[in-house]
């Protein structure tokens, strides 16, 4: 997953997740643009036109995100043993089985099909939402500390995820925001039913928060449970 931000001509990155469902994996990276400045650039980027007895200079940044600009926040899931460190794990209202890094007997699991930014050679640097035990509810958020677009003037968020299982989904799962880290707002919806199985890649234009700070949650949901035994 990744946050660009335009600092009204640049965008920047968060990072990369995964969902299933029931196991769902997400990435997500958010761009965003910055506020013009007169900061000093890099020699390295420094072009120049001979004219009539002048020189013309000019600046221009290597666009690395291949049109989205600038990274603002990055984080690697380096190992599954701690891929939910740096995050806030909520399981709300629910039993002590499935949502993230909790599998059905409530044991901490990073998932078979996480694949960590240093294990095993794959990087897909994905997080791991798994089902719950029979019928129990799975309310379940994973989010981030707050990303700062204060100096930002529109921010996208970019994300890819990966359902499984889907013809088990009861509920959608969803991206919310929040400004202060207790009220959250949706911002998406997943809805495995009509995505089916594979993965999914999403843009959602964040520009309304750009700006201020914002915090993401990523929400792992289903009222009723992994019905079968």
């Amino acid at each position: 997953m990744q946050v660009v931000s335009e600092e009204h001509n640049m965008t920047k990155k968060i990072f990369n997740l995964n969902f299933l469902f029931p196991l769902f994996f997400i990435a997500f990276l958010i761009i965003a643009s910055p506020v013009k400045g007169q900061d000093l650039c890099p020699p390295s980027f420094l072009e120049g036109i001979p004219l009539n007895g002048a020189v013309e200079l000019y600046w221009d940044e290597p666009d690395s995100l291949g049109g989205f600009g600038e990274e603002v926040f990055s984080a690697c899931f380096s190992t599954c043993e701690s891929a939910a460190e740096g995050f806030t794990i909520e399981h709300i209202g629910q039993d002590t089985s499935g949502g993230w890094f909790q599998d059905s007997d409530g044991e901490f699991d990073c998932g078979t099909d996480m694949y960590a930014c240093t294990d095993g050679g794959s990087d897909h640097f994905s997080a791991f939402a798994s089902y719950s035990d029979t019928l129990a509810p799975v309310n379940s958020r994973m989010s981030t500390g707050p990303i700062d677009l204060s100096s930002y003037a529109a921010a996208t968020l970019y994300f890819d995820e990966y359902i499984e299982f889907s013809d088990f989904a009861n509920d959608s799962n969803w991206v919310e925001i929040s400004t202060n880290g207790a009220d959250w707002t949706p911002v998406y919806y997943s809805n495995p039913m009509e995505l089916g199985d594979g993965f999914v890649a999403n843009f959602i234009d964040l520009s309304d928060y750009a700006g201020q700070s914002i915090y993401l949650g990523f929400r792992f949901f289903d009222s009723i449970g992994y019905n079968e035994n």
